[in-house]
């Protein structure tokens, strides 16, 4: 039987979308998002993608999540397990692939967007990373210099809309593309070159253990205990993937990390700084960790301490802030195929741990072909919107009234906006906002061919 393939930190996820683009807007100046947070920009400037965070999911090999790429190199973790990478008197340790790279002359400058490794997850790239073809160049760098970012180029198109220009090489920080660039890896300039041998290394590394003493060599299956500082970084990381208010801190006089949270943001809607709640909250997630609200750090929004008592109990706290979005993600996914197949064209959006929001935006007012008309014709309404002069504004604002009746009906009280474009670079478009209950309760209701086959459709105070 072969051995199970390494999945590498860095690598994307099937259920892992990029955001749309219909949230970036060209400004004067550059991309920008309509709700742009400090969070989408680098300390550079550069405006990120963004993406969904699915960890769990099956593996997309030729692509890499741009938020956890970006996390790696900045920080210089493996790319595999997200540990500090390896680092000796000839600088850190990088793999390239064998084209142009055959010498420590030819090796210095090169470009790269591939994360540093550890030296265990080096050896087995080497052997079972394709992109390497079985002859990879092992790099020592001393001075590995962030030098720009892969990514698409927009400019306005015809109609003012995002235009991507064909891709080509990075854009380095200070160029004037960068402003009108979405980034989706960072790139470095490898400086203090030397080639090295990984099975030499290796070797020698195994050879400086003491005797009976194998070198720790980690894999997806047996992973170390890690120092505190590493199970810090895992844990900060995890906390800035998952975008949570608070961040990881090594207390003194303690030897594991432990998380501040100083909001509810993007945990689990239900959940508070009630000491109780968030211990509920825990050991629902298997968590073997304390509970305390910090007095000290309350300022206006509170905080709260999660402490992990164990260094298995700090993975499962990351792997639980990785998860808090995955029952939203899926009832997202779900509910915007069946919106497909009901030929209605929406952007499906996670904006919490247990609920959806979707808008549509493929607005044609004069024929009545807008998505929001087609829901409500798949809820039975059309009659209800058959006399709304949707070339108006009032009317269009009327059908969101109507269309949020018709939803209520179908699956309970729905959050409903019209939101209004300028009218020239964007239409008008309805949003919604949906618990997970609803969104999989719409999904099953558009599932039915056609109204009659509805359950709980009445008719005359009968039902059909």
């Amino acid at each position: 039987m072969s051995p199970r393939l390494t999945v590498p930190f860095i690598t994307s996820r099937h259920g892992e979308v990029a955001g749309p683009l219909s949230d970036i807007v060209l400004g004067p100046g550059g991309l920008r998002y309509r709700d742009e947070v400090p969070a989408d920009r680098d300390g550079r400037g550069a405006l990120w993608g963004r993406c969904e965070q699915a960890l769990s999911d099956a593996p997309r090999w030729r692509d890499v999540n741009p938020v956890r790429q970006r996390l790696c190199m900045e920080r210089m973790l493996c790319q595999v397990c997200t540990g500090p990478a390896d680092r000796n008197e000839s600088g850190w340790l990088f793999l390239h692939g064998p084209d142009g790279t055959g010498s420590g002359q030819t090796a210095e400058g090169v470009l790269t967007a591939q994360p540093p490794l550890c030296l265990p997850h080096a050896l087995r790239a080497a052997v079972e990373c394709p992109h390497l073809d079985g002859r990879p160049v092992a790099m020592r760098v001393r001075r590995p210099l962030l030098y720009g970012v892969l990514g698409t180029v927009y400019l306005h198109g015809h109609q003012g809309e995002p235009l991507a220009l064909p891709g080509g090489d990075p854009v380095p920080f200070g160029d004037p593309r960068l402003p009108w660039t979405l980034a989706s890896q960072l790139v470095c300039c490898l400086l203090g070159v030397t080639v090295t041998d990984l099975s030499r290394e290796a070797s020698l590394r195994r050879a400086a253990q003491p005797t009976g003493r194998k070198a720790p060599m980690h894999s997806e299956d047996s992973k170390p205990t890690l120092p505190r500082e590493e199970l810090n970084t895992v844990l900060m990381a995890a906390a800035e993937i998952a975008r949570v208010r608070g961040s990881s801190r090594l207390p003194e006089g303690r030897e594991l990390p432990e998380l501040v949270l100083l909001a509810a943001d993007n945990l689990p809607e239900g959940v508070s700084f009630d000491p109780a709640a968030l211990a509920d909250w825990l050991a629902r997630e298997q968590v073997d960790a304390d509970v305390n609200v910090d007095e000290a750090d309350r300022g206006t929004s509170g905080a709260a301490a999660l402490s992990p008592r164990t260094p298995q109990a700090v993975r499962a706290l990351a792997a639980a802030l990785l998860g808090t979005h995955a029952a939203a993600r899926e009832a997202a996914q779900s509910l915007g195929a069946a919106l497909a197949a009901a030929g209605i064209e929406v952007t499906v959006r996670e904006q919490g741990a247990e609920h959806v929001v979707f808008s549509m935006n493929d607005f044609d007012w004069e024929d009545k072909t807008a998505g929001a008309v087609s829901l409500a014709a798949c809820l039975g309404g059309q009659e209800a919107v058959d006399d709304l002069p949707l070339y108006r504004r009032s009317g269009r604002r009327k059908l969101a009234r109507r269309l949020r009746l018709l939803l209520t009906g179908a699956v309970g009280p729905v959050a409903m906006a019209m939101d209004e474009g300028c009218g020239i670079h964007e239409p008008d478009h309805v949003s919604l906002k949906l618990s997970l209950d609803q969104a999989e309760r719409l999904g099953a209701r558009l599932s039915w061919a056609h109204p009659e086959d509805d359950p709980t459709t009445f008719e005359s105070g009968l039902v059909t």
